[in-house]
């Protein structure tokens, strides 16, 4: 892992460019309301398509004081997960906004929902997405309908469970799309500059069990961080998509443990096992830690940002509601993680000298 000396001086310089942290969407995202209908006819331009009012969308207005600030997946996309959620971010919007999905011209069943509060309209399937299919989006707001295209990639064929069996995943935290806390993703995610490894100890076609640990920066596992304990033969029915929970995972961030607490974990294998793709991240952070790193307390900057930190599951409020997703890990070759404990770490004289 690449440790990082935090000064007060930095650290002003993260506050001041992290107010525009960019929000991103996810597979788990909870929606209000369902849609379905036909797609208007379009006219193309160099980047998104724009329409006449379609009859579903009425919302049209001369004028119109909105703009989308971005959209996920972007336009003209080629390598989006199947699994993914779609969203559109607008500088405000007034709840009768609607987006529709659909492939070949066929409306894609889902569940739509405009947040007045975040000015975020999303869209997220009934079901997963074909893998290497072209699909568009059209988005009703008073702008008219904004629609993009782009193309999942091949991610969503079966992987051979016995293969997987001994393989380690990595993950750099900072890596994903952090989703939440919202408008400070940047800070939180320069700061857990950590190697996320995820290991496959047992799996079937009904059932995958794993293990989590922490990278050493050098390719290989820091035995001295306890190893996270996941649900045992979690459901892999849906093979090559898994979400397992734990209770706990320690990591070490510039010598410091850092913990995360109440994971949740989802992704998708590559159907050879090469890498674990589109994985999402929903955990609680104590971010006591981290007073250490910034030289400051994390909790009192929060309110800065309209944020305040939350009761940990132990007790202290020094802890935050994460969530990252869009988390590519890679297959570490060779490596095969080791369990440990809290008690093997105390005995070890490489961890204790």
């Amino acid at each position: 892992m690449r440790h990082v000396l935090f000064t007060p001086v930095l650290v002003a310089l993260l506050l001041a460019g992290c107010g525009d942290d960019d929000e991103k969407s996810s597979p788990m995202t909870k929606p209000t309301s369902t849609t379905s209908t036909t797609v208007p006819t379009t006219t193309t331009t160099s980047t998104t398509t724009t329409t006449t009012p379609a009859p579903w969308c009425t919302s049209t207005v001369p004028n119109c004081p909105i703009s989308i600030i971005e959209s996920y997946p972007s336009n003209l996309s080629t390598d989006v997960y199947y699994r993914t959620a779609i969203d559109f971010s607008f500088t405000l919007l007034d709840g009768t906004e609607d987006i529709r999905l659909s492939e070949a011209g066929v409306t894609v069943p889902g569940t739509a929902n405009a947040s007045i509060t975040t000015g975020k309209l999303t869209f997220v399937p009934d079901a997963p997405l074909l893998p290497n299919t072209a699909y568009r989006v059209d988005t009703c707001s008073c702008l008219g309908v904004i629609s993009s295209n782009w193309t999942t990639n091949d991610i969503g064929a079966p992987a051979t469970a016995v293969d997987l069996v001994d393989r380690t995943y990595r993950a750099d935290f900072g890596g994903g799309r952090i989703v939440e806390p919202a408008g400070i993703g940047a800070l939180i995610g320069s700061l857990l500059e950590a190697e996320m490894l995820l290991g496959v100890t047992a799996a079937d076609a009904s059932a995958i069990t794993l293990i989590g640990g922490t990278g050493d920066a050098l390719g290989g596992q820091d035995t001295c961080v306890a190893t996270a304990v996941y649900v045992e033969n979690t459901d892999f029915t849906q093979n090559p998509y898994f979400a397992t929970q734990s209770p706990e995972q320690l990591w070490n961030v510039a010598g410091l443990e850092v913990s995360l607490s109440d994971i949740e974990i989802t992704g998708s294998f590559a159907a050879d096992g090469s890498a674990l793709l589109g994985a999402t991240l929903e955990s609680i952070l104590d971010v006591s830690t981290l007073d250490t790193l910034l030289g400051a307390d994390t909790c009192g900057l929060l309110p800065t940002f309209g944020l305040s930190c939350i009761p940990c599951p132990t007790g202290p409020a020094t802890c935050l509601d994460i969530f990252v997703d869009s988390l590519d890990m890679p297959e570490v070759p060779g490596l095969v993680l080791e369990a440990r404990t809290d008690i093997q770490i105390g005995d070890d004289l490489f961890c204790n000298p």
